[in-house]
């Protein structure tokens, strides 16, 4: 199959219909990706009343199956909101009001739910179109948004094709290419190494659930990839475990980071379980996919940053002051830590809540497509142009698989009797994993020993900061509020 070709995911069902050879995409130990299952996916979705615009929630496995409902969707226009198999039933309902689902498909149990969302009238566009165009909607991709509230985020074909395009030109991906896929599906991370099989024409091999590093270990001696996504976190359990077993894997070629920092430590370590591989450390957001990249050759050369924007992007980095309605924008120098803002065809269409101000948000330029997405994270730049992260402005705190709220720990902080301010923010630590910093002031000669005890009464573990910092004079903004955006600057 050849990428070019695609002008939607549309396309993958033609270019299959039209003989061209199916990729080799399944779980690993599954039955593979077949045309018969996605001709069998189309009837049955058509026969179900599902429309050109309607949305279906697809729970999602790692298997064929679901591929195979997917590319029958995309093929009849229906847009895919992927979501994790475990989802509850209430947050479900939430969701499928949300983007105005008209069905939930259990992929794993083929168990059918329809008339989930009131039914709309159908759009004049919708009742005309004879095809499927770059412009339609193809996925809506929810992630909890720095409000722990579901947020769905719409991408177009055009903005997937766009993404695709640019990520399997700089991974320079080939039809020879084996990827092992361990991100699950609903996952966006997951779903793009299943996306770049039908664009190059590559083998994917989906990993099992939960997947850990004695298993994908295992996995990488059966099946032989030549390219492995990994996160930081299964990246330090892979790198431990092959350190302490003494192995060695030459089948691997490139090795992608996403999903956070991976530490320098641990970059040694995967280089020296798999020789032959390069690490590629990227920076990417499910609103614009993926926004920057390293090339292998700089990783032990700048193991700290992400890189330069991906082909078709253009990145900034500013501070914004003023009211929030009417800001004023000053490009940051280098060196200098501000908000991110990203630009170009991969940049998402919007969110389905449209007056959440939570996470990413869409600047508006001078024509229809020159939009500008804020991201919300926190960056600098050097001389040379290479990017790094230094933190997120979004509120919300991922600790150990825990959703901790900054407002809510100072809230508590601020009524200790010798705490004079507080605030909270984001950091990683040296395995790549989010936790929370507590920088506090006092007036009195409160040490952090006392100040552990203090915090152990009022909060469960779990939400206990991970790192505390006295620090004695605050970075403001003009309204006088504690700048936490120069924060990092302290540690």
């Amino acid at each position: 199959m050849n990428g070019y070709m695609l002008h939607s995911l549309a396309d993958i069902y033609a270019e299959l219909s039209a003989g061209h050879a199916i990729p080799d995409i399944r779980m690993a130990g599954g039955e593979p990706l077949t045309r018969v299952r996605i001709e069998y996916w189309c009837d049955l979705l058509r026969n179900k009343g599902l429309q050109h615009g309607d949305r279906l929630l697809l729970l999602t496995t790692p298997c064929a199956e679901s591929i195979a409902v997917m590319v029958a969707a995309w093929h009849l226009g229906i847009v895919i909101c992927p979501l994790p198999p475990q989802t509850r039933e209430a947050p479900l309902r939430i969701i499928a009001e949300d983007c105005g689902a008209k069905a939930i498909l259990y992929a794993a149990t083929q168990r059918w739910q329809s008339g989930v969302a009131p039914a709309k009238p159908a759009s004049f566009i919708y009742l005309t179109a004879p095809r499927v165009t770059g412009s339609d909607l193809a996925l809506i991709i929810y992630s909890s948004g720095s409000t722990g509230v579901p947020k769905g985020i719409m991408l177009s074909h055009a903005n997937v094709l766009s993404a695709l395009r640019s990520v399997t030109g700089y991974l320079q991906l080939r039809p020879q290419d084996t990827l092992l896929s361990v991100p699950p599906l609903h996952f966006d991370y997951g779903l793009y190494q299943v996306l770049f099989g039908f664009y190059v024409g590559c083998r994917v091999i989906l990993a099992p659930p939960a997947c850990n590093p004695m298993q994908l270990l295992k996995l990488i001696s059966q099946e032989q990839p030549t390219v492995l996504p990994l996160v930081p976190a299964l990246g330090a359990g892979l790198a431990k475990l092959g350190k302490a077993l003494k192995r060695q894997a030459d089948c691997v070629r490139l090795i992608t980071n996403t999903g956070g920092h991976m530490p320098e430590k641990v970059v040694r370590d995967l280089k020296s379980l798999f020789p032959a591989a390069g690490v590629m450390l990227m920076y990417g957001l499910t609103e614009s996919k993926r926004a920057m990249f390293l090339p292998v050759s700089q990783a032990e050369l700048k193991p700290d940053s992400v890189g330069k924007p991906m082909p078709g992007l253009e990145a900034k980095v500013f501070i914004a002051s003023g009211d929030r309605e009417r800001p004023v924008f000053r490009e940051c120098k280098p060196g200098e830590i501000g908000e991110l803002y990203v630009r170009g065809a991969s940049v998402m269409q919007g969110y389905t809540r449209p007056e959440s101000s939570a996470g990413a948000e869409i600047i508006a330029g001078n024509y229809r497509d020159d939009n500008w997405l804020a991201t919300g994270d926190l960056f600098s730049y050097d001389e040379e142009g290479d990017f790094y992260f230094r933190g997120r402005e979004k509120e919300l705190i991922k600790q150990a698989g825990f959703c901790l709220y900054p407002r809510t720990i100072e809230a508590i902080v601020e009524k200790h009797p010798q705490v004079t301010d507080c605030a909270v923010i984001g950091i990683h630590d040296e395995e790549g994993n989010e936790q929370a910093c507590l920088f506090v002031r006092s007036v009195t000669t409160l040490d952090k020993p006392s100040l552990v005890t203090w915090l152990s009464e009022h909060f469960d573990s779990p939400w206990l900061p991970a790192r505390i910092e006295f620090i004695d004079n605050w970075p403001v903004n003009q309204n006088g509020k504690i700048n936490k955006k120069e924060l990092v600057n302290f540690l």
